[in-house]
């Protein structure tokens, strides 16, 4: 039995003074995949990354077996909340315990240092598609972090697929396609961006991106 049933970006720049894009990737928005699509969980998978994806497997089981349970989008951690004995109950899959709004503030002192009260809206249902979406995002941070782009590109593309008017999408993708020397792509993406939001406030290192993509794509030409 599951446990739920029992209970922006800042530029940096080269000594020559031009933008490095695979410098600012991680600062320029976030994006990922579930696990069971790409590679192995050892491979692709934090601690955190894997709790979630425990929580979140634990609580579709939990509605499978007739038991209504919601995902909760806490920050940081995957919790389902569930509807027992007439009241909702709040449980932690990971942990395998129920969690009140006192364990829930315990959780976010522990992550964030104190800096972080609980609200409601921490605590509200997440869709499946927001759930979905913020899988991908956790694993996309994973392979920027290794500064694999390549692998993080394909996640950007199947994570556009989900949420194709998310412009961030846009800006994070010809970032990584400038880095992986895909200028045209990259231009394009780019200036869709700066088209949707021209008063964003990293769009003057995306400019700087833009004018580097244009000038790499003339050589090339």
């Amino acid at each position: 039995m599951t446990a739920a049933a029992g209970a922006a970006s800042g530029g940096v720049r080269s000594n020559s003074g031009v933008a490095e894009p695979g410098k600012n990737i991680e600062r320029l928005g976030q994006a990922g995949i579930p696990a069971h699509l790409l590679l192995s969980k050892a491979d692709l998978l934090a601690p955190a990354d894997l709790a979630r994806v425990k929580s979140y497997v634990e609580g579709e089981m939990a509605r499978r077996l007739g038991i209504s349970a919601l995902g909760i989008g806490f920050p940081g951690r995957y919790l389902v909340k569930c509807v027992a004995g007439g009241r909702d109950m709040l449980v932690d899959c990971f942990d395998g315990r129920p969690i009140d709004r006192e364990g829930c503030q315990l959780l976010l002192d522990q992550m964030y240092g104190g800096k972080v009260r609980l609200s409601d809206e921490m605590l509200r249902a997440s869709p499946p598609r927001e759930t979905l979406a913020r899988m991908l995002n956790n694993l996309r941070t994973i392979f920027t972090q290794k500064k694999q782009y390549d692998r993080a590109l394909r996640f950007v593309n199947l994570t556009i697929t989900l949420q194709p008017d998310l412009v961030d999408l846009y800006r994070d993708r010809g970032v990584l396609r400038l880095q992986q020397e895909d200028f045209g792509g990259a231009l394009e993406d780019l200036e869709l961006y700066l088209r949707r939001t021209p008063g964003a406030q990293d769009a003057p290192i995306i400019r700087e991106h833009v004018q580097l993509a244009r000038k790499l794509l003339v050589r090339l030409n």
